[in-house]
C-alpha cells in the first residue's frame, strides 16, 4: 500500500493556477447558501472541513493498512457527509465509493481513492492559503 501523504507541489492543476476560487470543484451556490453569502465564513467552513477530513483520511489509511473495514467505512461516511454539506461533490463521490468498498470488504483500489481524496484536499488548502 502507498502512503497517501503527498506534497502540494505535486498536485497543482496542469494550467499552473493556484487557489483560484473557480478552480475548486465546489458548488459555490450551495456553500453560499450555507454561509449566507459570507465569504469569510465560507473560508472558515472550508478550513474546518480540511482539518477534519485530513484526520479522517489518516483514520482511513490506518484502517486500510489493518484491514479494518468498519473503521474505513466510518471514516468514509463522515467525510461523505461533511463534503456533501459544503458542496464538494467530487470529494463526496470518492467518499461514497470508499464507503461502498468498505461495506463490500473490497480493498481493491482504495489506496488510489485515498490519494485522490488527499489531492482534492490539497486544492482546498491552497485556496485557503492564498485567499
Amino acid at each position: 500500500m502507498q502512503d497517501v501523504r503527498i506534497p502540494a507541489t505535486d498536485v497543482l492543476p496542469v494550467d499552473g493556477s493556484r487557489g483560484d476560487r473557480n478552480s475548486l470543484p465546489i458548488d459555490w451556490k450551495q456553500l453560499g447558501q450555507l454561509s449566507d453569502g459570507n465569504e469569510e465564513f465560507e473560508r472558515e467552513l472550508l478550513g474546518i472541513f480540511l482539518e477534519e477530513s485530513r484526520q479522517r483520511l489518516q483514520q482511513a489509511q490506518q484502517a486500510l493498512f489493518s484491514c479494518d473495514y468498519e473503521g474505513l467505512r466510518a471514516a468514509a461516511h463522515q467525510m461523505k457527509g461533511a463534503s456533501g454539506n459544503i458542496g464538494l461533490h467530487d470529494f463526496w463521490e470518492m467518499a461514497a465509493k470508499l464507503e461502498r468498498r468498505a461495506k463490500q470488504q473490497n480493498l481493491s483500489g482504495v489506496d488510489n481513492i485515498l490519494v485522490e481524496m488527499m489531492r482534492s484536499l490539497t486544492y482546498v488548502e491552497i485556496y485557503l492559503q492564498e485567499y
